[in-house]
C-alpha cells in the first residue's frame, strides 16, 4: 500500500508538470467515458429499473394475432370485455389506450396533455395506490359519460398544477368539459410501458368526450386496446396461455366476420415492456447507441494513447536516469500505469458528471422516449459501477502500451544526451 500511494504521488506530480496534456487527455476521457455512462444510465433505467406494481411477475400482457398482419396486437372493445369476463386463468384484465386532450387552465391558456383512457380495474389490477387522494372506484365505468373523474400524474400535477394537493376534489377542463380531479399518482408510477406514461388517466366510459368521433368501441374489428391481465393463484403464464387461446378460438367461432384468424398471445409484462412492438427495435436501438458510444470511447483513447507515446518520448532520460538508479522495468510499468489509471479516474469522473447532464438529452432522441411526464433518469449503483469499470479499463486501454514502450529506452545513447528534450 505504501508503495501505491508513493506512485500516486509521484504520478500526480508528473500529471501536474504537464497541465496542457493532462486536459486535453481528460476532457478526451470525459468525452468518452461520460457518453457511455450516459447511455448506459437510460439502458439501466429503462430496461432495469423495477416496475413500480403489486407482484410484477403475476402480470401478463395480453395481444392479439392475426394471420393477416404478423406481430402482436391491440384488441378490440368488445373482445376486451369477453376476454375479461370469460376467461378462467385471470383474477382480473385490464385495458388501455392513449388520447390527446385539451386542457384549459383557469387564465384561460389551453396545453396539450397526454391522457390513458383506461378500464375502471386499471390500477386496482396492477395494485398502484393514489400518493393523494384516491384511484377510480367500479361505478365510475360502468355507465358512458356519467362520471367525469380523472387521476393526475404526478409530473403533471407538480408541472400544471403547482404541487397542489388541495387540488384533489376540484374541477378542471378537458375538452372543454369539466372533470373532478379524484386522485394523484405515486411519483414513481408512469404507467407499464416503457419510456413514459401519460399526463392523466380517465375511466373507459368517459371515451366519448376524451376521444369525440372515435367510434371503435362499438366493434370488434378495430383494434387499440392493450390488455393486461393478472394471474389467479397457481396458474403459469403457459397455462393460461392454453385456456386464453381456446376461449379465442370460441370468439372466433362466434363472430367469424371480424375475429376470423384472430387468436390471442401472453407475453410477461417484465418481458413485453422492453419489446412492446416485438420487432426488437428498443433492443437495436440501445445496441446502436453503445455500439456509437464504444466508438467514440475507442477513439478517446486512441488520442491518449498517441499523447502518452508522445510523452514518453520526453521522459526518456528520466526514465533511463531510473533504471540505471536500479530500478526494475516493472517498477516503472507499474508506475506509468499508476498514472494512466489516475487519469483515466480523473477522466471518468468529469465523465460521469458529463453523463448526468447528458443523460436526458439522450433520452429525447430515442423513439421510445417518452414526453414531458417521463420521470428523470436517475443514476442509481449500476450505473456508477458502470462508469467505474469503464474507467479502470480505459486506463488500462491506452496505458499499457506506452507504458512498456517508454520502460524500454536505449539506455546508454539516452544517458550520453542523445536525447535532450526537456522532462516532463
Amino acid at each position: 500500500m505504501e508503495t501505491l500511494l508513493k506512485d500516486a504521488r509521484y504520478g500526480l506530480r508528473m500529471l501536474l508538470r504537464s497541465p496542457g496534456f493532462t486536459v486535453v487527455a481528460l476532457l478526451s476521457l470525459a468525452l468518452g467515458i461520460g457518453a457511455n455512462t450516459a447511455i448506459f444510465s437510460m439502458i439501466s433505467a429503462f430496461l432495469f429499473a423495477p416496475l413500480p406494481v403489486q407482484q410484477p411477475s403475476q402480470l401478463v400482457s395480453i395481444f392479439t394475432t392475426d394471420t393477416r398482419n404478423p406481430g402482436p396486437l391491440p384488441t378490440s372493445h368488445l373482445n376486451y370485455i369477453d376476454y375479461r369476463d370469460k376467461n378462467e386463468a385471470f383474477s382480473d384484465v385490464l385495458a388501455y389506450t392513449f388520447a390527446g386532450v385539451s386542457y384549459s387552465s383557469p387564465g384561460g391558456e389551453s396545453k396539450n396533455l397526454g391522457a390513458q383512457v383506461v378500464s375502471g380495474n386499471y390500477f386496482d389490477v396492477l395494485g398502484v395506490k393514489a400518493q393523494h387522494g384516491r384511484t377510480f372506484i367500479p361505478d365510475e365505468d360502468r355507465t358512458p359519460a356519467t362520471h367525469p373523474v380523472v387521476v393526475l400524474s404526478h409530473s403533471a400535477w407538480q408541472r400544471d398544477f403547482g404541487g397542489d394537493p388541495l387540488i384533489v376534489g376540484r374541477t378542471i377542463s378537458l375538452n372543454r368539459n369539466e372533470f373532478t380531479v379524484v386522485g394523484i399518482a405515486q411519483r414513481d408510477f408512469t404507467g407499464t410501458d416503457i419510456g413514459g406514461g401519460p399526463d392523466l388517466w380517465v375511466p373507459m366510459m368517459m371515451h366519448s368526450v376524451v376521444q369525440p368521433g372515435f367510434d371503435w368501441y362499438d366493434t370488434r374489428r378495430g383494434l387499440f386496446l392493450a390488455m393486461i391481465g393478472r394471474l389467479k393463484p397457481g396458474v403459469s403464464t403457459t397455462q393460461a396461455q392454453a385456456s386464453m387461446s381456446s376461449l379465442g378460438s370460441q370468439l372466433e367461432q362466434e363472430y367469424k366476420k371480424d375475429n376470423e384468424g384472430r387468436n390471442v398471445r401472453l407475453i410477461p409484462l417484465l418481458t413485453a415492456r422492453k419489446d412492446p412492438t416485438g420487432d426488437g427495435q428498443v433492443g437495436l436501438t440501445f445496441s446502436a447507441l453503445m455500439g456509437v458510444a464504444g466508438i467514440v470511447l475507442l477513439i478517446a483513447c486512441a488520442n491518449v494513447t498517441n499523447l502518452l507515446l508522445a510523452r514518453a518520448t520526453k521522459r526518456k532520460r528520466e526514465i533511463a536516469i531510473r533504471l540505471a538508479m536500479g530500478a526494475s522495468r516493472p517498477q516503472l510499468i507499474r508506475q506509468l500505469m499508476t498514472e494512466s489509471l489516475m487519469l483515466s479516474l480523473a477522466g471518468g469522473t468529469i465523465g460521469f458528471f458529463v453523463a448526468i447532464w447528458a443523460k436526458d438529452v439522450l433520452r429525447s432522441l430515442v423513439p421510445f422516449g417518452g414526453g414531458p411526464n417521463q420521470q428523470g433518469l436517475s443514476i442509481d449503483p449500476r450505473v456508477l459501477i458502470f462508469a467505474l469499470a469503464v474507467s479502470v479499463l480505459s486506463g488500462l486501454l491506452f496505458g499499457l502500451a506506452p507504458a512498456v514502450q517508454a520502460s524500454n529506452p536505449e539506455l546508454v545513447p539516452t544517458l550520453k544526451g542523445d536525447i535532450t528534450m526537456p522532462v516532463g
